[in-house]
């Protein structure tokens, strides 16, 4: 992975949920419904707790933390959390045209370089899981919302 780009490289900067990826399937089926299943959580305390978890840049530990704070006890432990995640499909919720795209723009001599705002550990997770990491040229995570224009312009 390239890690700076010159002033004369043409780069394409995409962002990765809801633009490359359909983070609202992948939420409801993968992670939602999943959840609220396996670990019996009722619904208006795994909506609190998502909403709660997703501010400070989501992670499944950092909702597991939130659950426990709402719920006063565990309701699993951060090997079970950590188990549960080894079954998510990333791979699945990428849109379906993505992969075209990025290979057209690779072939007319773009660099592509992929920003997202998030857990930096839990989205490499997702970028990871749809092969991004083999065909970005830069990735960067912040997990400070309106800080992207920074690092485009400024790292």
């Amino acid at each position: 992975m390239i890690q700076q780009f010159d002033q004369k490289d043409k780069v394409l900067v995409l962002d990765f949920d809801h633009t490359c990826y359909d983070t609202d399937a992948f939420l409801l089926f993968e992670i939602r419904q999943a959840m609220i299943s396996r670990f019996n959580i009722p619904v208006p305390v795994w909506e609190e707790s998502y909403e709660n978890a997703v501010k400070t840049g989501y992670s499944l530990e950092q909702h597991l933390e939130e659950l426990t704070r709402i719920l006063k006890y565990e309701i699993c432990s951060i090997e079970e959390i950590q188990n549960f995640e080894k079954e998510i499909n990333f791979s699945k919720y990428l849109y379906p045209d993505v992969l075209s795209v990025l290979k057209e723009a690779k072939d007319r001599g773009y660099k592509i370089m992929l920003l997202s705002f998030g857990d930096p550990i839990w989205q490499d997770k997702k970028v990871s899981g749809v092969g991004f990491d083999r065909i970005m040229d830069i990735i960067k995570y912040t997990k400070e919302e309106g800080s992207k224009h920074r690092i485009v312009f400024y790292e």
